[in-house]
């Protein structure tokens, strides 16, 4: 009776057993998929800081065509007011000939047209900075968002170690006490075995 009693034991412990490989397979195929999703942020977040270090560049860009283009219009506008001081009668007389009046009026609607380009110019590197700013701010919550999402994966990848952990010790404290009832129910069937030779 003892013995069957063992044997169910035994076949209960022997069920635990292939459960318990199962629940390790599982731990490890989760684990895995952590370390697996881990590497996968952090090439994420390489990513964003590459983006937002490639959109910086750009706006240092943009601010230098910005400053440059600053400078053309105050160069224009300088040139402006210096031929506004002239009439065009005194323009007329400055110049040798009308040919020559006609070209420094050729010259002054150039400055114009070149006044016009170059505000127009101003005006889209201004609106095109505004836009990579707006997308550096963009890129950095990704990069945040990313670190948090990092941090929760090593926490979690963390806890399912440790759970494997846990579970491995339960094991290995299980067996021992499996393995010393069994040696000594051996010892104990060999000395009703040994009694019983003694008395045949």
């Amino acid at each position: 009776e003892t013995i069957d009693k063992y044997n169910k034991n035994i076949k209960q412990k022997q069920t635990e057993g292939v459960s318990l490989k199962n629940q390790l397979s599982i731990l490890d195929n989760h684990i895995t998929k952590a370390k697996t999703d881990i590497e996968l942020t952090q090439e994420k977040i390489k990513q964003a800081q590459l983006e937002i270090e490639a959109l910086q560049l750009t706006i240092a860009d943009k601010e230098a065509v910005m400053e440059k283009q600053k400078k053309i219009i105050t160069k224009i506008i300088q040139n402006i007011n210096a031929d506004k001081r002239k009439n065009y009668l005194e323009v007329l007389l400055t110049n040798n000939s009308f040919a020559e009046f006609y070209d420094q009026l050729q010259y002054t609607m150039n400055v114009f047209t070149d006044l016009g380009q170059s505000v127009k110019i101003l005006r889209l590197v201004k609106e095109d900075l505004q836009a990579k700013q707006e997308q550096v701010v963009s890129r950095k919550k990704t990069y945040e968002n990313l670190k948090i999402e990092l941090e929760n994966k090593q926490e979690k990848l963390e806890g399912q170690s440790k759970a494997k952990e846990f579970l491995l010790g339960q094991t290995k404290s299980s067996e021992l006490k499996f393995k010393t009832l069994l040696a000594s129910l051996k010892q104990q069937y060999q000395a009703v075995i040994n009694e019983q030779r003694a008395y045949e």
